[in-house]
Formats: C-alpha cells, sequence, structure tokens
C-alpha cells in the first residue's frame, strides 16, 4: 500500500459512494482515507466490513444532523491511527506507518463562512511545531487565485483566500504539483450557471517532502459525488537511474579532498592535452565521489548527536560541577565541529537551491529546502502522451517515448552532398592565418 486519499463524498451512505470508494482504494493502493461530509451520525465495524473487509479500522466525527461529518479508515495491518483532535472541520491525528515512521494526519472540512474557518486554522497550527512529516487534505472550501475558478462571480483576494494563504505559510505547508482535472469540485449546471472550483487539495510540510520528494497529487474523476478524490502517492518506489555525478562544494571544506586531488591526478592519462585534461577531471570526480559515499557521515544525524553530547557536557557543568580540563577540551571541540556541520549543511542547500540572487551570509532555512525540493519536483516529468495521443504515466514507458522519438528524430538520412553552388564567403588563407596568430602584448593593451 502506497497512498493516502481524501473525498467529500455527499454522504457515505450511498451505494455509488461506498462501491466507488471501495475501488480506487483498490486501484490506488490506498491505506489511509479522509472522507469528510458524510451526513451520519453512528456506524459499527460491521457495517464497514460489508463494503471494505474486515482489514480495515475507523473513527467518526458524527454529523450535525444532516450535514457535516468526517470519518478515517485506514488498513490496520499496515498503519495504525491515534486521534489527537476530533472536531466539524477536522479530525488530527498520528499515522503510525509501519516501517515508515510516524506522520501526522489532518482531514479538513472547511466551513463555508470564513469567519468559521478561523477556528480551523487556530486548530491546526497548534501542530506547527512538531519535527514530523506532516499532510492536510480535504475539502477546504476555498481557493486561492482566480485560476482555480471557472464561472460565477469574479474571484476576491479577500479575507478568506488571505487567512488561508497566511496559514500555510505560518505552518509552512505547501501545495505539490498535481495530475488529473484542474478542477475538483462541480455544481452540475450547464450554461452560464456552471461553476468548476479547486476546493480540495492535500498540503504538506517540509519534512513530508524530505522523506517523498518527487510526489504528486493525483485527481480522481468525479464520479459518485460533486467532489474529486484526492490521491496522495507518497510511498511509490521510483525506477532506478543511472545517477549524475557532480561536484560538491563541500568536499573542499575537508582536507582529504586534496590529497585525493593530488594522488588522483598523478596518474598518467594518454591523449593530447585537452584529452588528459578530460580523463583527470573524470577520475577525480568519481574518486572524490566514492569517497565521500564511503567516509561522510549524515550531516543531519552529525548535528543530532553532536547537540546531544553538548547539551549533557553543558547540564553537567551547570550543575555545581568544574569541568575536568580534558571535558572543557572536548566541550570545545563539540562546538566547533557542530558550526562547521551547520556551514556545511548551508553549503549543500545552497547549491542545490542554485538562486543566483541567494547571498552567501543567507542561513540554511526552510527557503532553501523549498526551493531545492520544487527544483527537484519541477524536473520530473509524470505524464507525457505516446504517439497515439494516449496519457502515459509509467516512467518505464516515458523513458522508451522519449528514446524512439529521439532515434527518429536524429537517424541516419539520406542527403545529396554533391552540386551544392559554390559559396563566395570562404576565408581566405591570409584570413585563417590572421585568425590563428596569438594577440600581442600592444593589441590588448589598445583594447582594454
Amino acid at each position: 500500500m502506497t497512498s493516502l486519499a481524501f473525498l467529500n463524498c455527499r454522504g457515505a451512505n450511498k451505494r455509488e459512494a461506498y462501491l466507488y470508494l471501495k475501488d480506487f482504494v483498490k486501484n490506488w493502493d490506498v491505506f489511509f482515507v479522509g472522507i469528510v461530509e458524510t451526513k451520519i451520525s453512528s456506524l459499527d465495524k460491521v457495517e464497514i466490513n460489508q463494503f471494505l473487509g474486515d482489514e480495515c479500522d475507523f473513527f467518526l466525527h458524527p454529523s450535525d444532523g444532516a450535514s457535516g461529518g468526517i470519518m478515517i479508515l485506514w488498513k490496520a495491518k499496515l498503519a495504525k491511527f491515534t486521534l489527537a483532535r476530533s472536531s466539524s472541520q477536522c479530525v488530527v491525528g498520528s499515522l503510525d506507518i509501519f516501517n515508515k515512521g510516524i506522520w501526522l494526519i489532518a482531514t479538513v472540512y472547511g466551513n463555508k463562512s470564513f469567519h468559521e474557518r478561523r477556528r480551523l486554522w487556530d486548530q491546526l497550527e497548534e501542530y506547527g511545531g512538531m519535527d514530523i512529516p506532516m499532510v492536510v487534505g480535504g475539502d477546504f472550501n476555498c481557493i486561492l487565485t482566480q485560476s482555480e475558478k471557472r464561472g460565477g462571480k469574479k474571484f476576491s483576494f479577500f479575507h478568506g483566500p488571505q487567512e488561508m494563504s497566511n496559514f500555510m505559510t505560518k505552518m509552512d505547508l505547501h501545495d505539490v504539483g498535481l495530475v488529473g482535472p484542474k478542477f475538483t469540485w462541480c455544481n452540475n449546471k450547464t450554461g452560464n450557471t456552471r461553476i468548476l472550483e479547486r476546493l480540495d487539495r492535500c498540503l504538506l510540510n517540509i519534512r513530508a517532502l524530505e522523506v517523498i520528494h518527487n510526489t504528486t497529487v493525483r485527481h480522481l474523476e468525479r464520479i459518485a459525488s460533486d467532489h474529486c478524490p484526492i490521491v496522495l502517492k507518497n510511498f511509490n518506489v521510483l525506477p532506478k537511474h543511472n545517477r549524475l555525478v557532480r561536484y560538491e562544494e563541500v568536499w573542499a571544506s575537508y582536507l582529504a579532498s586534496q590529497a585525493i586531488v593530488k594522488k588522483t591526478c598523478s596518474k598518467t592519462a594518454r591523449g593530447d592535452a585537452m584529452e588528459v585534461i578530460n580523463v583527470k577531471c573524470k577520475r577525480v570526480l568519481k574518486a572524490l565521489y566514492h569517497w565521500s559515499k564511503e567516509k561522510l557521515k549524515n550531516f543531519m544525524e552529525l548535528k543530532e548527536t553532536l547537540k546531544k553530547k553538548i547539551a549533557i557536557l553543558q547540564l553537567e557543568e551547570s550543575s555545581d560541577m568544574v569541568l575536568s580540563i580534558e571535558k572543557l577540551m572536548m566541550l570545545r571541540s563539540k562546538v566547533y565541529v557542530f558550526n562547521v556541520t551547520l556551514t556545511r549543511i548551508n553549503t549543500w542547500w545552497r547549491q542545490r537551491v542554485k538562486v543566483k540572487w541567494i547571498q552567501k551570509m543567507d542561513m540554511n532555512s526552510n527557503f532553501f529546502h523549498s526551493i531545492a525540493n520544487g527544483r527537484r519536483s519541477g524536473n520530473t516529468i509524470r505524464q507525457l502522451k505516446n504517439d497515439d495521443g494516449v496519457l502515459v504515466e509509467d516512467q518505464v514507458e516515458i523513458k522508451r517515448i522519449f528514446l524512439e522519438f529521439f532515434k527518429n528524430k536524429w537517424r541516419r538520412q539520406n542527403c545529396q552532398l554533391e552540386g551544392w553552388p559554390p559559396s563566395s564567403k570562404i576565408l581566405s588563407e591570409a584570413e585563417v592565418l590572421m585568425l590563428q596568430t596569438n594577440f600581442t602584448k600592444s593589441e590588448l593593451d589598445m583594447e582594454v
């Protein structure tokens, strides 16, 4: 199982709703579903077992009469959901995914009134300081830009959208790329009265983006409700590709890298001067890459380890105890290595950001992470049309389409090389000789 899903079903008692739910849960390997606007006040395990099997567990926040209601379903063999908060607008809990760690999942059913939605933002902001992956998904009943609406009244970026945008910024939540229909809700009318909006979305924090780099939110077909189900495929196994090795700026901060460069460059290489340089550069890059892979520790783990050791020594010093010279030197050493590690982390992220207007004094921050992960996500091709006009999403098939396209584009063609008219724009021998002559100092002084 690899996916989370959110759905506004407009009534969970409808046969069409649970049949469609069962279908996309199976097709998309869904192990967690947040369902809003269930319009039911009670539910027992027997009813769940009838249409989803006995492997699912659930939590239900009852509806208020015939409106509202939030239900959480999860595969008990694959994850365990622990409730943290339940209200009419959200259900928040920790999802312990076996062998994948703990995630904070919030299923949202935003009120249509922005006054009432303020309570939703306040409730969710209580979880902003948690250092674990967080996913906030569901029906927000709010759009952020004019491009997320078609038909009806003109969009106005006023209280509702402003407060939602501020909430996303404060919580450091990001709207990742989507696949499928642009709009998630339709009023099902015709002509000029037909309105489409993107009311449903799935937001991820930085910690979640670090875990599932190239994720996408998929909008499925709008069938059993006037809302699209949205699916977040967060544990997809991507095909392995030959990785392009690039020079890491952080390597230069290690003295050992200089010795590796000298040793590698001292080896002989055959060919002319340009070929020798190319061969030695490739050798150096390969040697540095394998050295860093074997020797360098994970920066984040090293940072946390150093921080704990520094805290222990400082606590010992503050408890009316005089540190020995050895421990005092150890404390100074740990602080120095910690600062060096922070600098290296900052360098590592800056190289991945590649934003020219970021100055070198800018420190490592969530902005760096957002830009770097955004570039990684933007460089991913998630779907492509084949020769028949059919959208293909399988990565292996996408690679094959590209390969066939360029094979056909650059295949050998029969060309007529004889009978061309002579060209008058050919350099004479004197002109060629002049271009090949080295510059003199007087010529350079004249131009500069």
